[in-house]
């Protein structure tokens, strides 16, 4: 038991050699363990919306297990981009049927058995319609936007509509995620993001629509008491 986890932790590094976005030269890549990182922040900063602005109960072992692992298959297969997997519709279902191949052959045989159940909905259908499963949609894309933002301020915009489309994807998508924290996350702090250069069209017209009451700010009511 004690080498089958070894050999999981050993496959599990895989991923802090396995770069983004890997058929485009980055000005700073990042390795796949970098992104899980930030979307695990993200997904943390959400989730606590949820709860404390927005009254939604968060499972919280749930969401981080989800945020923490649902990138592990890439471990294996490498970081396929979005584009490329949702190519055609047979090219989406055969990455999910490799995805749940490597699981079976790959993963299975080095997870002890009492891990195997949780460990594939984390894996495997992390992205559901459950409140964490949209919040790890959502981390995800909030840490592709920072990515790409980060490459924009450095590069020549003009001669670069690649990366300008993907930031427009990402906000496109990110807005299509009926969260409230995600809504919270458009209209304000993204903001400090300073990329209204790259919004796309009618974007900020349906940010700017979005309503918060006064007591979804920061107030003595948001904050718990074990937090003082």
């Amino acid at each position: 038991m004690i080498l089958r986890a070894g050999k999981f932790l050993l496959t599990l590094r895989n991923l802090e050699h396995i770069n983004r976005y890997q058929t485009r030269k980055m000005l700073f890549p990042r390795s796949v363990a970098e992104h899980t990182t930030g979307v695990f922040y993200a997904g943390y900063v959400l989730g606590q919306w949820e709860e404390r602005k927005f009254g939604n109960k968060i499972d919280w072992e749930k969401l981080s297990m989800k945020l923490m692992f649902h990138d592990v298959p890439e471990s294996i297969t490498g970081d396929i981009l979005s584009p490329t997997k949702n190519y055609t519709k047979n090219m989406k279902e055969a990455i999910k049927e490799t995805e749940k191949l490597i699981f079976e052959e790959k993963f299975i045989p080095i997870i002890p058995k009492s891990w195997r159940g949780e460990l594939k909905e984390y894996m495997l259908h992390g992205k559901d319609d459950s409140i964490e499963g949209m919040i790890l949609k959502a981390s995800d894309l909030i840490d592709g936007i920072f990515e790409i933002r980060n490459e924009l301020m450095y590069t020549n915009e003009k001669y670069d509509d690649e990366l300008r489309s993907i930031i427009q994807r990402y906000l496109l998508k990110l807005s299509d995620i009926n969260l409230e924290s995600v809504k919270y996350f458009l209209k304000y702090p993204l903001q400090d993001l300073e990329i209204e250069n790259y919004f796309p069209e009618g974007f900020k017209e349906k940010i700017d629509s979005y309503y918060f009451d006064k007591k979804h700010f920061e107030n003595e009511l948001s904050i718990k008491k074990e937090d003082l």
